[in-house]
């Protein structure tokens, strides 16, 4: 049954399976350079001037100079795209002193040697990381100077001084019209707060919306129930989440059959376009696997397919269902295997 539970993992984005709160891991693409030897015990080495390492003090110091946040979550001493981004961006003086017009520079960082730094300060990096949604090193965050975060940035390899400074330019208009939003949203009462709102949160996932700027959200929800400003793909996220939670509370008691009643629920009542309801359809297969219904799952999958084989859902269904049926096929035969031994042991008795 492993193999066939592993066949589905890699696509099933929101499942029943215990352990739902992700794991943070540095994941680190290409071959890891050596890390380089480390003598000196102190959170600031190798920390260029004009870097803070503390968020707290960072924040502080943003709020008093009216200046929004850079931090760099990096892993210094072990994956070479941090350390390049470092070499050819961060630390580059030109770079550094352009930017500390605009931002205070914060450098949390996640050396593979720990014991450079002190518990206290890997306690605060590893709780920033989680606050921001960190999965992955290097990244950029951008944040204002309460800490609210309007942009991640990825490194690539074509990153240089100028080309990043342009695209902090770039973002950092994305959050001054952010600000201009909330500020004409604030000038006016009721229903006419909606449009304002939902400029305020242009540009973000559902996820962020959900995660840093849920009163905003909210509020455009209730001034405006029907519609909600446009954002009813937010409402419907919302939702999943809190089904999610459901789900992982049933899992915890192996209670299938309830979860696949409360998709099923879901879907009906919820799901509005053809690729939610296939989404949440594609779900139930965890169910299904779980409680073995061989001879249902691949009839299902093809259901799934047929609602929409032109959408992502239905591509990717279409793409694992060779991979499912080797594995149901692996794991009928195991159970005919067993069943066979079973009978030779009863005839002996």
């Amino acid at each position: 049954m492993n193999d066939l539970m592993n066949s589905t993992r890699y696509f099933v984005c929101l499942t029943f399976t215990l352990g739902s709160t992700f794991l943070l891991q540095a994941e680190d693409k290409t071959q890891a350079a050596e890390a380089p030897a480390v003598t000196v015990q102190t959170d600031f080495s190798a920390v260029p001037e004009g870097w803070f390492v503390g968020l707290d003090r960072a924040k502080v110091q943003a709020t008093k100079a009216d200046k929004d946040l850079l931090l760099n979550f990096s892993a210094s001493d072990w994956i070479p795209q941090s350390i390049t981004w470092e070499e050819n961006v961060f630390t580059t003086q030109g770079f550094i002193d352009a930017a500390l017009e605009d931002f205070i520079l914060v450098r949390l960082d996640f050396p593979r040697k720990r014991n450079i730094q002190s518990d206290a300060l890997r306690e605060k990096n590893d709780k920033a990381a989680a606050y921001y949604e960190i999965r992955s090193y290097p990244m950029v965050v951008l944040a204002d100077s309460s800490g609210r975060p309007y942009a991640k940035i990825e490194w690539a390899p074509d990153h240089t001084s100028d080309s990043f400074l342009k695209i902090l330019a770039e973002k950092q208009g994305a959050r001054k019209s952010r600000d201009a939003a909330l500020g004409a949203a604030a000038k006016v009462e009721g229903a006419a707060k909606v449009p304002h709102l939902v400029k305020a949160l242009e540009g973000q996932s559902p996820n962020q919306i959900l995660r840093y700027y849920k009163k905003e959200f909210h509020e455009i929800v209730d001034l405006d129930p029907k519609d909600a400003g446009g954002l009813g793909h937010v409402v419907y996220y919302e939702k999943t989440v809190g089904m999610r939670k459901k789900l992982d509370a049933l899992a915890k008691e192996s209670k299938w059959v309830e979860a696949m009643a409360e998709l099923d629920k879901f879907v009906e009542n919820e799901a509005k376009t053809k690729e939610q309801k296939q989404k949440v359809r594609f779900w139930k297969l965890q169910g299904m696997l779980q409680l073995k219904q061989l001879d249902d799952i691949m009839p299902f999958l093809d259901s799934i397919i047929e609602m929409g084989p032109e959408t992502s859902v239905g591509k990717r269904a279409a793409e694992l269902k060779p991979q499912l049926m080797e594995g149901i096929a692996k794991e009928m035969q195991k159970q005919n295997l067993e069943a066979k031994k079973k009978a030779k042991e009863a005839k002996k008795k």
